[in-house]
């Protein structure tokens, strides 16, 4: 049994992810109240992505099994982003609802932050990179370049529309939700700058 989400169910993938922009946007009372939406954004962001790249790591693993294409290293490309995604939610998950800690007393809620990069914040951020480049550049180019490889006709039509396309559809509705929530962000923050001049 495979799972192929439509346009639709694709698009609800990327809800938190919206959700979680609204809440960046409301207004705030206190420095408290701001840390706590933005920590609770920052969950549901995370809720997004990690949902999006678990699908895509089914999808890809499936190809892998079903087209007699064996290979180990793709495999584990393919799960390092979805393992790390799990874990990294349940932290951020923890921290935001069992046991909420401001990593940074010293928090202002303007544009410019100070970044504390510890050895913990590198190896996350690598991750990060890592699941980024496989999300959407290796696992859709391996896929669709291993389909190209297969000689029977039936097989190929059979795979494209199980796995290519489902890839590329995930791909592109997050590159729309993504641009699509900047300019509105940005627009946002337009129409507040020069409502304050």
């Amino acid at each position: 049994m495979s799972i192929k989400l439509n346009f639709w169910q694709t698009i609800l993938l990327f809800l938190p992810f919206s959700i979680g922009f609204l809440l960046i946007g409301l207004p705030y009372a206190s420095l408290y109240g701001h840390q706590t939406i933005a920590a609770m954004a920052n969950f549901l962001f995370l809720v997004s992505i990690s949902m999006a790249i678990l699908y895509q790591t089914y999808l890809v693993l499936g190809f892998n099994s079903i087209s007699g294409i064996k290979s180990t290293i793709f495999k584990l490309n393919a799960i390092i982003p979805a393992v790390f995604m799990t874990i990294y939610l349940v932290y951020v998950g923890y921290f935001t609802f069992l046991h909420l800690t401001f990593h940074n007393p010293k928090y202002n809620t303007g544009p410019m932050r100070k970044a504390d990069l510890t050895g913990s914040t590198l190896i996350i951020f690598l991750f990060l990179i890592h699941a980024f480049i496989t999300f959407y550049f290796i696992n859709n180019i391996f896929v669709a370049n291993k389909i190209k490889t297969i000689h029977d006709a039936d097989q190929q039509q059979k795979l494209r529309s199980d796995f290519s396309i489902p890839l590329k559809k995930l791909t592109k509705i997050s590159i729309w939700v993504v641009g699509i929530l900047f300019i509105l962000s940005t627009t946002i923050d337009i129409i507040r700058y020069w409502g304050k001049v």
